[in-house]
């Protein structure tokens, strides 16, 4: 078997802060994972695959990234999945939205595809996983409890991130032109 990889957008500065902020606070509060120590923030694009050929995938990247350009969005506020994840919440944006659902449809067919394609893609930063739901709502109503985020950023590159048995680590930045 090959290592295991995933490719996300990540998250970066005052964003970034939050998301470790807000991560370590509930776990500390709730008892829940802080996501913090285990993987950088990001919302993926790819989900974990694996692969002896990582180069070839790398050069794939590279030329996707150079035909796109940087595009804003916003994170803003919070939600949850059904499935157990609470999460900052990405703004309605179509141009965001049309340029991060056609680097998922290109980035689908690579490597081991243990998932499939779900569509409409929906973008988020996960703050808590694997939540019951009991757990899912105190964790909701204490985050609603306070104004939540505004964060504005630009969808600006691809980062294919590594496991290293213990945590996701960012491996390589492939930035738009």
């Amino acid at each position: 078997m090959g290592s295991r990889y995933f490719v996300g957008y990540r998250v970066g500065g005052e964003a970034a802060d939050y998301y470790a902020k807000t991560a370590e606070d509930l776990a500390a509060r709730f008892g829940v994972r802080d996501l913090s120590k285990y993987i950088p923030p990001h919302f993926t694009l790819k989900a974990p695959f694996e692969t002896d050929n990582v180069a070839l995938f790398k050069e794939e990247l590279a030329a996707l990234a150079a035909k796109e350009r940087a595009t804003p969005f916003t994170l803003q506020g919070f939600d949850a999945h059904s499935g157990g994840s609470v999460y900052l919440a990405v703004a309605r944006n179509s141009a965001f939205q049309r340029q991060a659902e056609k680097l998922v449809h290109a980035l689908f067919p690579f490597g081991e595809r243990e998932r499939t394609l779900r569509l409409p893609f929906m973008p988020h930063v996960s703050v808590a996983r694997h939540l019951s739901d009991e757990e899912k709502a105190k964790v909701l109503s204490y985050l609603g409890s306070f104004p939540g985020p505004r964060l504005d950023l630009s969808f600006d590159g691809m980062t294919l991130f590594a496991h290293d048995g213990a945590r996701w680590n960012a491996e390589e930045t492939f930035t738009f032109q």
